[in-house]
């Protein structure tokens, strides 16, 4: 009888429709932004280098081979190196006083979602016209991150070898 009730729960949660989990579909263009903190001259590689490792035989490739097709980011922009204008110790005084990343959950990661708010909102600025998804990646710190609002954020690219 036991066995019945766990084979008829296992069948039902087959034939539960799963709405959660619904695939991209169609050409969505990404934005690579590129920043450095004005106390920072180092640039881990050139613009054009991160223009071909999005496009081509390289990322737009991949998503394109793995969806079949479905999937694919072709018309991806890159920024070239956007100089921010405040040094990496006030984008951190900043992140300590954002009132909005001081949650219990988001204040571990209130560094880089600040400084990915900052690249974003300085490239538009700056007239670079951003697609919806976003990579943020900036020439110091140690870690990746990803936020609904800002994408993923690349910090410590200085482990990439010249």
């Amino acid at each position: 009888m036991i066995v019945g009730l766990v084979a008829l729960a296992g069948l039902l949660q087959l034939l539960t429709p799963q709405v959660a989990a619904i695939p991209r579909r169609g050409n969505e263009p990404w934005s690579l932004i590129l920043c450095k903190f004005k106390d920072s001259d180092f640039e881990p590689r050139s613009a054009e280098w991160f223009a071909e490792w999005i496009s081509g035989d390289t990322i737009e490739s991949y998503f394109s081979s793995v969806s079949n097709a479905v999937y694919t980011i072709k018309g991806s922009n890159v920024t070239k190196w956007l100089r921010l204008p405040w040094s990496r110790r006030e984008v951190l005084r900043m992140a300590v006083m954002d009132p909005r990343l001081q949650s219990e959950r988001e204040r571990p990661f209130a560094m880089f979602d600040k400084a990915k708010q900052l690249c974003i909102s300085f490239a538009e600025e700056s007239g670079f016209v951003l697609n919806r998804q976003k990579i943020t990646i900036i020439n110091m710190e140690n870690t990746a991150v990803y936020g609904k609002d800002t994408g993923i954020g690349f910090l410590g690219m200085n482990k990439f070898s010249r």
